[in-house]
């Protein structure tokens, strides 16, 4: 898909209309060609990062897809329209292949789930979330309505309640009314708490890493929308979960969401701080301090100025805040580097 560059217009001049025109359509050419360039290194990385993800070869994965084009079943053609950004198509190709499967004679239920799982989850990428609430729910009931439970596919399972905890979140914030807010973090703690009973750090260090950088973020909204020693203990569990999540993601493996995760620990642990008091408070903006240094080693101003920017007007405020609690040559330190952090962002 070409997001860009795809149009060639014409300027009818009064003077040498022929030269003007010829002029706008080698630029739109040129434009057109480089929205195919653009097009194709989207796909090459969207590749590389299956490959990483999968652990097999790019060429590998373009000839599973390509078997499963040719293939005349359902879930097969809707995971490659998942894997390829067809969002819509592969909504439709999961129910599809769903309903396909309950009206045969023998359904194979845990066949099923798996379609709906994939059926919530495009419906949640299209952004339609109360629908992938509904789907990925009645995909749960599937799973734990089977003989053995969960523990007939535990993956599957976990993997759908991942979903669901990912599609509460977009919830969280996509809600006006703050009660709505609230029973939408609930869900996504409970669910994300539920993914991670699977999810174990031998078996699956990647998926449990990258839950516990997302139950941080859902924490944290949750005790925005509390008080007293209930915000005090959430902000705590939040930083736990970004703390947790940061024996896996490494600077080195993956720099950007490190960063994010980095910058994320820094914001909780100085809401936590501002909560605290003497040592314990100390400790917490001295952590958060930190955290936000750590995200400033790959947030840079020429590669990420916005966020960059963001951060570094972070750590002004929790260096400022550091100042408070000092004294003497200490707390003047405190406040001139404060105010070089300000001074770089204007």
């Amino acid at each position: 898909q070409i997001n860009h560059g795809t149009e060639v217009t014409f300027e009818v001049w009064t003077r040498n209309p022929l030269t003007s025109g010829m002029k706008q359509l080698v630029i739109g050419l040129k434009s057109f060609k480089e929205g195919i360039e653009a097009a194709q290194k989207e796909a090459d990385e969207h590749y590389a990062a299956l490959s990483r993800e999968l652990d097999l070869p790019v060429e590998k994965i373009k000839a599973v897809l390509a078997q499963f084009k040719e293939s005349t079943d359902l879930s097969r053609q809707a995971k490659v329209a998942q894997v390829e950004g067809r969002f819509a198509d592969s909504e439709r190709l999961f129910r599809q292949a769903a309903e396909q499967k309950l009206n045969q004679l023998n359904p194979d239920f845990l066949a099923v789930a798996e379609d709906e799982r994939g059926e919530g989850e495009s419906a949640m990428f299209l952004g339609n979330h109360a629908k992938a609430g509904e789907v990925l729910a009645r995909a749960v009931r599937r799973i734990e309505g089977l003989p053995r439970g969960r523990e007939t596919a535990p993956k599957l399972w976990a993997d759908t309640q991942y979903c669901i905890g990912r599609n509460s979140v977009s919830r969280i914030f996509t809600s006006l009314s703050t009660p709505e807010r609230a029973a939408h973090a609930v869900l996504a703690q409970e669910a994300l708490e539920k993914s991670l009973q699977v999810y174990s750090w031998e078996a699956f260090p990647a998926e449990r890493a990258v839950t516990h950088a997302i139950l941080g973020m859902v924490l944290t909204e949750q005790a925005k929308l509390s008080t007293g020693a209930e915000q005090t203990w959430l902000f705590g569990k939040a930083v736990q979960a970004y703390q947790q999540a940061l024996k896996e993601i490494t600077r080195e493996a993956a720099p950007e969401v490190w960063a994010n995760t980095q910058d994320s620990l820094g914001i909780t642990l100085f809401a936590h701080g501002r909560l605290a008091t003497g040592a314990e408070q100390t400790r917490l903006l001295g952590e958060a301090v930190q955290a936000y240094q750590h995200a400033l080693e790959v947030r840079n101003r020429d590669a990420f100025p916005t966020i960059w920017a963001s951060t570094q007007y972070n750590l002004g405020i929790v260096l400022s805040d550091q100042a408070k609690l000092a004294t003497g040559a200490e707390q003047m330190r405190l406040l001139d580097k404060a105010f070089q952090a300000y001074q770089q962002v204007l």
